[in-house]
Formats: C-alpha cells, structure tokens, sequence
C-alpha cells in the first residue's frame, strides 16, 4: 500500500497503517485517527477514483473497529448517497462486482443507524437486495468470495430493516419474501439468515404474507417438513419451532390431508420427537405443533399414522397440564398460556372423535389407559380454576382462565360422572364468573350504542325534516 499511494496523504494512511499493526497498545488512537484522515479525504476528493479509495478505506476501519452511533453518523455525513448509490449501478464483470459490493458494504453500515435504516434510500435499495441474494456468483474463487461478501452484507441490511415495523411493512411491500423463501428452499449461500428474516415477518404478519405469498410458502413448508423428518440432529428441534410458525399464519382448511406431502413429513417427524426421551425444551414446541397440525387437519391426521401415536400425543398433553396447573405459583402458570392452550386443543379434538366415533379403534385396556389420562389432566384444570377462584377478579379475564373453563366444558358435555366433587367445589366460581363476563360484554354492548345515540338522534331530526 505505501508504494502504491499516489500522494502525501495516502503515504500516511499507509504508515498509520503500518504502526496500527506493529503498536496494539495505541491501536483504539490510530483507528480514529485514520478515520479522520479519511474522512477528510473523502470530502476532499475531487475524482471518482479518489472517492474510491477513500471509501475503501473507510470500509475497512469501519469492519475493523466497533463504531458508535456518533461515529456512524460522522461517515454518513461524509460519503452521503450519491456515490454509493452510483456504485450500487455498476455494470456487471468483475470490477463492476467489486464496486457493488463496496457499495453494499456502505449501505450495511448505514443500516446500522437508527434514524438512516428507514431512510428511502435505503429502502429503495430492496429489490436490488433481492437480486444479489438470488443471482449466482462467478466460476473462479475470487468471484465467489466478492459475491459471498455482497451477499452477507445484503443480509445485514434486510435483517437491521426487519428489525423495525415499518421495515417489515417495506420487505413485503417490495416482495423480499419469494427471495427469502426461494434462498432458503435451495439452500443458497446465508440461508440462515434468509430465515431469520422469514422469522421476523412470520411472527407478526404470518396471515398477510399467506395470503399475499400463498404457493410460495406452501414450497417453504413441503421443503422444511422434507427436511424435519429427514433431520437427525439438533436441527430437527429447530425446524420443529420454525415449522409451528409457519403453519400458525396459514388459514385452517377441510382439505384432505393426503393431498399434502408435507402433513406426513410433520407427523413422522413429531412421532420422532414425541416418541423420544426428551425434556420440556424438546418436547413443547412439539406439542404446539401437533396442536396446530389437528387445528388445520383434524385428529384423522394422527390417526393416518396408528393409534399408537394418538394415545401418546393425548397422554403427553395430558402429563403437561397436569404438571402445569398444579404449580401453586399461578403467575408461572400464566406464562405458560401458550403451552397449556395448545395441550387444551389435543384435548378437546381427543373428546370430539371420541363422542362422534361410534366403534373407536382401541382395544378396552387402551379405552381405559385413554380415560385415565383424560382424568387425570382435568384434575389439573378444575385445581387451577379453584386457585383463579381465590385470586383478585382482574385475574379471571386472563385467556388462559376462559380456555379452560371451555376444555372443562368439553370434558362435562360427555362426561358427567367423573370429577364430580371436583366440580361442584369450583361451581359457584363458575357461575360468578358467567355473571362477571356476562356484565362486561353488556356493558361494552352499551357503550357501543350509546356512542352512535347522538348520530341516531341526529339522523332521527333530519328525517323528520325530509
């Protein structure tokens, strides 16, 4: 570098350089010493190729140091984006790589800001994103490690966008999510990323992007169930929360399930899992999934594989609110709402295909293993609502109380005997709580009403007018 520098300047960079390498000790001093040197170059420059190398050089420092926002604000104010942009419309070839992937690198290092990954400038620069992610890199190793480069950096932008709700807005907008699929579907280099960026659509806008992206993901999903049964690994149990929030956007439908490859890749992989000796982290995100494959296929879907496999996924729900409900601590119960409603779900479709299956495929010792565990989880339920029973009435509107006062409606509308002791100790609760629900959607009722009075009296007078 120093006998290829061209001017004083550029001589002591290259010896600042030089020291950094050879004095760790004053190395946080020259970093920014060298960041002011180039920074007043990169004002100073007075051609494209000066421009170029300061920027150069900037980047580097930047990948070499951890900056602050006041520094990141520094660099902004020096470069702009006018000629990052210009070198984001290289032409292709070679060279024309490398100018694009220095100017991907600066627009990664201004998505790092706060207040400029939102700026239109950035957005805008989406699509262009998209292309790079997808487009295939060049045959020799030199091309492939720029493409890589630019890739890795196009990344860092979608992810510090998806960061943000008006990010998330921009990256469906500008059809990021066909590009994410696809990359993660072939496997295309940063994959992983690609899907941790589905993960931040996903969460919060999983409906909108099936029904903008319907096929696409249906791709997303037969390729990661292919791929969650297949697993044999640690990714097997990641694929298996991934997989639950995919399905968790996608409308329920009475379409037969044999049509759908992938719902038997999710129930031989479940039957893997569920069937394994394995602890609550595991075994869980499995439980939701299971219970979201019946909410989209029914219980029909579990049976396809063997009664086997019904009688555990029932007994599993049935251990896990039973050892849920039954902490004393409610406020731990309460964080695990999401759990317990799915093992509620398992539940009910369980006692649904029981009342309207006139000849069950089980032999009498597995009709009684069935029951007892039915039992045993509304133990649970019926402790836990005695427990909401003795707690301020602002706990009783939680979501996890109302699910289970229906699953233990569930349970009653077939069975009456069972539990009865139980029950009667929680009914004057029950019926309190009736009232109280009963009181607040009247009284929301009214409110509504007495809201558009005004408007009704007005229209009243007017027509009397007319």
């Amino acid at each position: 570098m120093l006998r290829q520098a061209r001017s004083d300047s550029e001589q002591f960079i290259a010896l600042l350089l030089m020291l950094r390498q050879a004095h760790s000790d004053s190395e946080q001093f020259i970093a920014l010493l060298l960041l002011d040197l180039c920074l007043q170059m990169l004002r100073q420059a007075r051609s494209d190729s000066e421009q170029f190398a300061a920027l150069l050089l900037v980047t580097k420092l930047v990948q070499a140091q951890q900056t602050d926002a006041s520094t990141r604000r520094r660099i902004f104010d020096a470069v702009g984006f006018t000629f990052p942009n210009r070198l984001l419309k290289s032409a292709g070839g070679p060279e024309g790589d490398i100018y694009r992937a220095l100017g991907v690198t600066i627009f990664s290092c201004f998505c790092t800001d706060a207040e400029l990954v939102l700026h239109h400038h950035v957005t805008s620069k989406i699509p262009l994103f998209n292309d790079i992610i997808v487009e295939p890199p060049g045959d020799s190793p030199e091309d492939q490690t720029t493409h890589h480069s630019m890739v890795e950096d196009c990344y860092q932008c979608l992810l510090a966008i998806g960061a943000t709700q008006p990010g998330r807005t921009q990256l469906i907008a500008r059809d990021s999510v066909p590009v994410l699929c696809q990359a993660v579907i072939k496997k295309m280099y940063g994959y992983a990323q690609a899907m941790q960026i589905m993960r931040q659509l996903l969460v919060e806008h999983g409906r909108e992007l099936w029904n903008k992206h319907g096929d696409t993901l249906t791709q997303l999903l037969t390729a990661m169930a292919k791929e969650f049964t297949d697993a044999d690994d640690i990714s097997k149990f990641v694929l298996c929360e991934d997989l639950g929030l995919l399905l968790s956007g996608r409308d329920k439908d009475a379409g037969d399930f044999l049509h759908y490859t992938w719902a038997e890749d999710v129930l031989n992989g479940l039957l893997d899992i569920l069937g394994s000796y394995i602890g609550p982290e595991q075994r869980n995100p499995a439980l939701e999934l299971a219970s979201l494959m019946l909410d989209h296929l029914g219980i029909e879907w579990a049976m396809s594989c063997n009664v086997k496999f019904v009688l555990l996924l029932v007994n599993l729900a049935c251990v896990e609110v039973r050892m849920v409900l039954e902490d004393p601590d409610i406020k731990l119960v309460f964080l695990k709402s999401s759990l317990m409603s799915a093992c509620y779900n398992i539940l009910e479709s369980a006692i649904m295909f029981a009342s309207v299956t006139p000849d069950l495929p089980l032999d009498p010792k597995q009709i009684e293993q069935f029951v007892e565990s039915l039992q045993g989880a509304y133990v649970g339920v019926t402790f836990f609502l005695a427990q909401v029973a003795e707690q301020p009435q602002d706990t009783w509107s939680h979501p996890l109380v109302t699910a289970s006062v229906r699953v233990l409606g569930a349970w009653l509308a077939e069975e009456t005997s069972a539990l009865r002791e139980e029950v009667y100790n929680i009914l004057p609760f029950l019926i309190k709580l009736g009232f109280v629900c009963l009181f607040v959607y009247v009284g929301a009722w009214l409110e509504e009403k007495i809201s558009v009075l005004p408007f009704l009296m007005k229209l009243g007078i007017v027509l009397r007018l007319v």
